[in-house]
C-alpha cells in the first residue's frame, strides 16, 4: 500500500481508503441481500461510486510511475548528449508534472534528483538527494550521484584555490586528479559543466575546457559558459 499511495496527495490517498473502505462494506451488503433474497438493485450505483474512489488515485499512482520511467530513462539519454535541447525540455515538461508531489520513495526522489540535477537545478537536486539518502543511506543510484556531484563541487573548490595562490602545489596535484575525473563522469549539468571547464584550463587543458564551456553556452546561452567559452578562446590565442 505504500509504494501504491507514494506520490499521491492527501485527499487522494484518502478517496483511495474510502474506496477500498466502501466496496468490503457493498460486498458484505450484497451477499447478505443475495442470501436473504432481496433486490440488489438499490447497491449498484454506490459500487460505481467506489470503483471510481479506488479507480481515480490508482491511475495517478500508474501516470507517476510511467512518468518516473521516462523520466529516468530520458536522463540517462540526455547524460548521453547534454546538448540535446528538446530533450532537455521533454524531461523538464515531465518533470513539472511530478516534482511537487509527496513522493517519499528513495528510488523516485533519487530519479527526480538526477533530472533536476542533468536540467541544472542544483538546490533542488540536492535538496531531493539528501531526502533519499535519509530513506536507504545505501540505495547506489543516490550515492553514485551524491559523488558526481561532490567531485564537481571540489573541483570548484580546487580551483578557486588555485586561482587565489597559483603556486599552491598541492591544489594543483588535488585538481588535476579530479578533473580527471570529472572529465569521465556523464554530465548533462550546464554549471557543472562550465565548473569542469574552469578546472581544466586552469591545468592548461584549453581544448577540453573550450568544448565543456561551448556546451554550457549551448544548453544556457545566458549562463556563465557562453562568456567562459570567449575568454578561453581568446587566452588560447594568446598562447
Amino acid at each position: 500500500m505504500a509504494k501504491l499511495t507514494d506520490g499521491l496527495y492527501g485527499y487522494e490517498v484518502a478517496m483511495l481508503l474510502l474506496g477500498i473502505v466502501m466496496f468490503i462494506v457493498l460486498l458484505l451488503g450484497l451477499i447478505a441481500r443475495m442470501r436473504k433474497g432481496g433486490s440488489v438493485a438499490s447497491l449498484l450505483p454506490f459500487f460505481g461510486l467506489a470503483i471510481a474512489m479506488i479507480g481515480y488515485p490508482s491511475v495517478q499512482s500508474i501516470t507517476i510511475g510511467k512518468d518516473l520511467v521516462t523520466i529516468q530513462k530520458s536522463t540517462h539519454e540526455l547524460t548521453a548528449s547534454p546538448t540535446n535541447l528538446e530533450l532537455r525540455q521533454s524531461i523538464k515538461a515531465t518533470l513539472q508534472k511530478i516534482q511537487s508531489r509527496p513522493i517519499g520513495d528513495a528510488s523516485s526522489l533519487t530519479t527526480v534528483a538526477a533530472a533536476q540535477y542533468a536540467l541544472g537545478d542544483d538546490s533542488a537536486a540536492k535538496q531531493n538527494l539528501q531526502r533519499a539518502l535519509d530513506v536507504d543511506p545505501k540505495i547506489p543510484a543516490a550515492k553514485a550521484l551524491q559523488q558526481k556531484i561532490a567531485t564537481v563541487d571540489r573541483v570548484t573548490e580546487l580551483t578557486n584555490r588555485l586561482q587565489q595562490n597559483t603556486g599552491d602545489m598541492q591544489a594543483r596535484a588535488a585538481l588535476q586528479s579530479t578533473v580527471s575525473d570529472a572529465g569521465k563522469l556523464p554530465i548533462a549539468n550546464p554549471n557543472a559543466l562550465t565548473e569542469i571547464a574552469r578546472g581544466q584550463a586552469a591545468m592548461g587543458d584549453y581544448s577540453h575546457a573550450i568544448a565543456n564551456a561551448n556546451n554550457a553556452a549551448h544548453i544556457d546561452p545566458n549562463g556563465p559558459g557562453g562568456r567562459l567559452a570567449l575568454s578561453l578562446k581568446a587566452a588560447e590565442a594568446r598562447k
